[in-house]
């Protein structure tokens, strides 16, 4: 049985979907248009793999059978398939089925009542596990203040500490100590310095030292003396300066920068043959060295900023100060040396280093000598460590005891208990699976398509449609085709009206949901599904569908039945009041409506919503002492309610079987269902005429009409009960 029908992502639903709860027996009533037949796809396709929108009593889906358009389109065609049910004449075959079936329904049953069983079981262990879990838990809190770094991996989850307690409880037997030893033993060796310190490199300041040394800060650096102004330059020692003014030459126009006087024709040449050569190597090799001794002090001075506060804490004294006073020297030197690039001929000492630095170096050779004294310390403090980690769960299982020997007798049992009702249920498939089997050869032996045609076409002979029938066809007899009048049509599916389409084809599914479209399943467990079977039929042909679409509601309340659930989807008020009457058992009423596009879909319990103002009209009809004033207003709405909506009711030519004040009284009736509900009360005439003679002339009309079982049926149970019989297929 369907639990469950999730209508998200449906065309006019809500994207967070409308549920539908079913029960055995469910009607659903809505205008056209508003999803029923939405609903009655999503069903046809339960079984479909892209389907996850239906749920199943116990994930035990059933055969699905939904008449809806879909099927008309489908199944009807000037050749259909035979239905398969079984015959009658081999009478002990079909008693070996019935009896096969029954075993099998039996031992389903008892498949299902085993699942339930261990499902039941499991959800028990899962409560003792949980609650085991729980007093896991309070030992975690109890331990974690002293022991945090002994449960760490553990702590994320109640799940993930239960399950470091059930690995220790089979692997630890580290000897059991006392609180207060681990408490001691915690302190030292989970002290937060306990890690660890990775060591300091140690910079190399050969190549800083080898910068600082080089000959060029003490050379002069001049231009060459063999050039004419090359005398007067080194006499007035203004080698620095000359250069530094070379520049402004170009934008001179040939006068002195400084004295504005002019140069002589071969001045610019001269100075240009002056500095060349060495100098440029020489101020080339300046620039370069003063690049190269920014960079090595960079490098030099990185690690030495960059010391973690563990790496810091093994630092002798004073080894800041000696940085500063390093970085200091760095800057000293560093502008020295831009000095001698702005001035070549100037000669500079920078400040020897080599003390200050190795001072440093050595302090972080014993600064890391400490550190790999600590960290051979703590390779062995990971040994001991880790022991006390064991000792700390060891102190947790034995404060668990008890617990852990009540959970181990508890999975015990449990497993016991499951691998007992996986073995019987795995004996009950295997025992389905052979009578499938059987019952599958059974019915190939027994099963024919000959019964269904031959109710098919006494059916369509005993209500007019004498000029249908079906015979059977095909080369395996497995066929049938629709003849007109006893003669074949190819073309008759596409000439037949829409009433008389839909009829022969519901006819054709009532027999198929009692038999298969192949020669096997014709006894297996099913759901119906019946969606607007009446549309386009006429008054009478929807009183002879909702007969057997009832008979199958009454089978589904057996517990033998096949018929295990039943939808009955409907926008027709008269077709859902005849087939909700007296409605009982487990049944369930939905409301489909469509508000600004959208579906909703409003659920009613057992109380039928579709009673309306119609239902009501009837009351008053069937009250003993009705208002003179209200009865006949609601005969006259019960016409016009009933009657426009079936239609095909000539209310002139039904005057003419009333006379004198009859057909007065008549005529004041109908007058209403002519003029419409729109019209005003006052201005249809009113018969003073007696409120029985009134009730006796409705009465009547539905007479005339062909309609009585439908005015038995509204007046009292035991009428309707009478006329039922006169609608059977």
């Amino acid at each position: 049985m369907i639990t469950n029908i999730t209508m998200s992502g449906e065309p006019s639903y809500p994207d967070e979907g409308a549920n539908i709860e079913p029960t055995k027996i469910n009607y659903l009533y809505g205008a056209n248009g508003t999803g029923k037949t939405t609903i009655s796809r999503v069903i046809a396709e339960a079984n479909s793999p892209e389907r996850h929108k239906l749920q199943w009593q116990n994930n035990q889906p059933l055969d699905v059978f939904v008449y809806n358009s879909d099927f008309i389109e489908e199944h009807f065609a000037s050749q259909m398939d035979g239905v398969f049910t079984l015959g009658a004449d081999e009478k002990s075959t079909v008693e070996e089925l019935q009896t096969k079936n029954a075993e099998r329904s039996r031992i389903q049953n008892e498949l299902t009542c085993l699942n339930n069983t261990l499902s039941t079981k499991q959800e028990e262990w899962g409560k003792k596990l949980d609650q085991f879990k729980e007093v896991c838990w309070e030992q975690k809190v109890k331990f974690e203040s002293d022991f945090r770094p002994a449960l760490q991996g553990s702590m994320n989850s109640k799940a993930s500490f239960c399950e470091r307690v059930l690995n220790e409880n089979s692997t630890n037997s580290t000897t059991l100590l006392s609180l207060e030893t681990l408490q001691n033993k915690a302190q030292t060796l989970f002290a937060e310095d306990a890690s660890k310190v990775g060591l300091i490199a140690i910079p190399d300041i050969s190549e800083l030292c080898t910068i600082l040394s080089n000959p060029i800060w003490q050379k002069v650096v001049i231009g060459s003396s063999d050039i004419g102004i090359a005398a007067l330059i080194n006499r007035l020692k203004n080698s620095d300066w000359v250069g530094q003014g070379r520049k402004y030459l170009d934008d001179s126009e040939e006068s002195c920068p400084f004295c504005q006087q002019g140069l002589p024709h071969d001045f610019r040449n001269q100075l240009e043959q002056y500095f060349r050569g060495e100098f440029v190597e020489d101020v080339k090799l300046i620039g370069n060295l003063i690049e190269q001794h920014g960079e090595q002090c960079s490098q030099l001075l990185a690690p030495l900023e960059s010391l973690s506060e563990d790496q810091k804490s093994f630092l002798e004294g004073g080894f800041e100060q000696s940085v500063g006073t390093l970085r200091r020297k760095f800057k000293d030197n560093h502008r020295l040396l831009k000095q001698k690039a702005e001035g070549p001929s100037q000669q500079i000492k920078p400040d020897d280093i080599q003390d200050l630095c190795d001072k440093v170096l050595a302090a972080l050779s014993n600064t890391n000598l400490a550190i790999s004294e600590h960290n051979t310390r703590i390779d062995n403090l990971n040994s001991e460590q880790r022991t006390l980690i064991a000792e700390v769960w060891r102190s947790i299982l034995d404060a668990l005891q008890e617990p852990l020997a009540a959970h181990n007798r508890e999975e015990t049992n449990f497993n016991s208990a499951a691998t007992n009702l996986n073995t019987q249920i795995e004996a009950n498939r295997s025992a389905l699976n052979e009578l499938d089997t059987r019952i599958a050869a059974l019915e190939r032996g027994t099963v024919s398509v000959r019964p269904t045609v031959e109710a098919i076409n006494k059916t369509l002979n005993d209500y007019g449609f004498g000029g249908f029938r079906l015979e059977i066809d095909g080369d395996k007899e497995d066929k049938y085709r629709l003849l007109r009048n006893g003669v074949v049509d190819n073309e008759i599916h596409r000439t037949l009206s829409e009433g008389e389409k839909s009829f022969i084809t519901f006819l054709y599914f009532y027999h198929l949901i009692s038999g298969s479209l192949t020669s096997s399943g014709t006894l297996t467990d099913r759901v119906v599904v019946f969606d607007d079977p009446v549309s386009s039929l006429d008054s009478n042909v929807l009183f002879i569908i909702s007969t057997p679409v009832r008979k199958v509601i009454e089978d589904v309340k057996r517990d033998d039945s096949r018929f295990k659930q039943a939808f009955v989807l409907t926008h027709n008020v008269f077709f859902h009041r005849q087939v909700t009457f007296r409605a009982d058992g487990k049944r369930g009423f939905w409301v489909v409506r469509k508000t600004e596009g959208q579906t909703s879909i409003d659920k009613h319990d057992t109380n039928n919503p579709v009673r309306t103002a119609y239902e009501l009209l009837w009351e008053e009809l069937r009250a003993e002492t009705p208002s003179r004033t209200a009865l006949p207003n609601a005969l006259r709405r019960i016409l016009e309610y009933y009657f426009k909506i079936l239609g095909g009711c000539d209310f002139d030519k039904l005057l003419e079987d009333f006379e004198g004040e009859n057909k007065l009284v008549v005529g004041s009736l109908i007058s209403w269902a002519h003029s419409g509900s729109h019209a005003d009360i006052e201005e249809i005439d009113y018969v003073t005429a007696d409120l029985d003679v009134q009730r006796g002339l409705f009465k009547h009309i539905f007479e005339k009409t062909g309609n009585i079982a439908h005015y038995e049926m509204m007046m009292g149970a035991e009428a309707s009960d009478a006329s039922q019989g006169q609608t059977k297929i």
